[in-house]
């Protein structure tokens, strides 16, 4: 995605760059979207989670803030190239689906229900302007700026 838009990237040149088998790869996907999903949720944000367990995690902290644009700033090409090739809704979902995890069950009457989406999309819009503008400021900066935010 760096150097080709998906639309214009083959299935022929995926299994030729991971080295494996047609049929291996109609096994386990059903369209290259589907190995965007699949690299964001099981390998993205496992590497996130890094180990620790999603219930004891303080999603408007500044710890997971900090954490947040750290890996922003680590995955840079990554979440650029999926907002080049206007993908960034994929990861705007997938961190929706996260963060939902993170911030428990509520009822689906109650309209503080949108308060994570709120933040997911402030923080996904914050994170890829920061992103383009050659993220300058530090993830602690960062981090202390988007809790202001919030207030």
């Amino acid at each position: 995605m760096q150097n080709n838009e998906i639309a214009n990237i083959t299935v022929t040149e995926i299994v030729e760059k991971a080295q494996v088998a047609r049929a291996s790869f109609y096994r386990n996907y059903s369209s290259k979207e589907n190995v965007l999903i699949e690299l964001i949720h099981d390998v993205l944000l496992q590497q996130f989670l890094n180990g620790r367990v999603i219930d004891e995690i303080e999603y408007k902290s500044y710890d997971h803030l900090v954490r947040c644009f750290e890996f922003f700033k680590e995955y840079k090409i990554y979440v650029l190239g999926l907002c080049r090739c206007n993908y960034a809704t994929v990861l705007l979902e997938e961190l929706n689906s996260f963060h939902s995890a993170i911030a428990g069950s509520m009822p689906s009457n109650s309209i503080e229900r949108y308060n994570i989406y709120t933040f997911i999309g402030s923080l996904v819009n914050t994170a890829i302007a920061w992103l383009k503008n050659e993220t300058y400021e530090s993830p602690e900066d960062m981090a202390k700026f988007f809790l202001g935010t919030l207030k």
